[in-house]
């Protein structure tokens, strides 16, 4: 008997831990309080950084939301079931500022995800880095108010939030790489 609870208990640990796995990979935060297990989903969004060359300065996309705080955003928006980060960011981006991937040269092998909290819940971004080649204007949806082209330094006199700005930077970089600047 005792060698059948042992295997019992091994099956068991098993099975919780394939359970966990399992969840972790779907997005699921597992909190662990006061001995009960609690599941708590993270958000998830994408979005394209998407910037155009002027002379040899880089201008990054922003949108103002017409929502919330006001704040300037890159397009992105959340993840509908079913649906890939990266599908995602290209139906945002079309839906908020009207650019399709012919108006952009994408850089899929770009990209940065940021963690960060929304009113105490997780989120997820996904952005990849996006160069503007059709030379038109954003057509902004009722989401947004207003749009600018901003460099480098003006973004953080309009976002500050650490991570974001750290991952203007990288992009920064790898764009100044990209075009030998």
């Amino acid at each position: 008997m005792v060698g059948r609870t042992s295997l019992l208990i091994k099956d068991m640990l098993s099975a919780r831990k394939l359970i966990f796995n399992l969840l972790t990979q779907i997005n699921k935060t597992i909190h662990k309080s006061n001995n009960k297990l609690t599941i708590k989903m993270i958000k998830r969004a994408a979005g394209f950084l998407i910037y155009r060359l002027v002379s040899s300065r880089i201008e990054y996309l922003l949108l103002k939301a017409s929502y919330g705080e006001l704040h300037w955003t890159p397009p992105k928006g959340h993840v509908d079931p079913g649906e890939d980060d990266y599908t995602t960011a290209l139906r945002e981006t079309r839906e908020e500022a009207g650019f399709t991937e012919n108006d952009l040269k994408i850089y899929k092998d770009l990209s940065k995800t940021l963690n960060y909290n929304v009113k105490g819940k997780p989120k997820v971004v996904v952005y990849w880095l996006a160069e503007l080649v059709s030379g038109r204007d954003p057509t902004l949806s009722d989401e947004h108010t207003d749009f600018k082209f901003v460099t480098k330094e003006q973004i953080s006199t309009l976002s500050t939030y650490p991570d974001f700005l750290e991952m203007v930077d990288y992009f920064d970089n790898e764009i100044k790489k990209i075009h030998k600047l």
